[in-house]
């Protein structure tokens, strides 16, 4: 029930990871929106760009693609003198790749194709980019299965490892 961010209420804590919490949310409007909350104290200084953004906002605010998580916004906040990132993504109704493959088989060959082709898309996209980026981080966990609409799409989640291509490969190693 605490309000975050620019008004979004916590309705479900979904996870917490290495570097940042998850929450479904709900806005002023009604909507539901993905959250991730990040301590910065708890980041490495590689997990921000050049302008002291967030570098995993700074890359989803700038792409747009059917199979990519959509950008709603970003902020920081101050709690008990600590300061914190978040980022509101769009809430997709669905399931992980690999939660799907625990529940079930790919039963048919187009389902397969469609997933793969799907994925093939979106990074196609983020490679052909004028300054391409790299997912680094391509998972069972971070595909997620969009079954809001009559056909199930693949959109590829979790940027947190991403970096552009023209980055030095030490900018990212820990």
């Amino acid at each position: 029930g605490d309000i975050v961010g620019n008004g979004y209420e916590n309705l479900i804590f979904i996870k917490k990871g290495l570097n940042a919490e998850a929450y479904r949310v709900k806005a002023k409007n009604g909507k539901i929106y993905f959250l991730k909350i990040f301590n910065y104290s708890k980041l490495h200084r590689n997990s921000f760009d050049d302008n002291n953004n967030l570098l995993e906002s700074s890359i989803l605010k700038n792409i747009s693609h059917a199979n990519i998580v959509s950008f709603v916004e970003s902020g920081e906040m101050i709690i008990d003198s600590n300061k914190y990132g978040y980022l509101v993504l769009e809430f997709i109704a669905g399931e992980t790749l690999e939660e799907k493959f625990c529940r079930e088989k790919i039963n048919t060959i187009y389902d397969l194709k469609l997933i793969i082709s799907g994925i093939l898309e979106a990074l196609k996209y983020l490679h052909n980019l004028e300054e391409p980026i790299i997912h680094n981080e391509i998972s069972l966990q971070n595909i997620m299965i969009d079954m809001s609409g009559k056909i199930s799409v693949p959109k590829l989640i979790d940027f947190g490892h991403a970096r552009s291509f023209y980055q030095s490969s030490s900018t990212y190693l820990h």
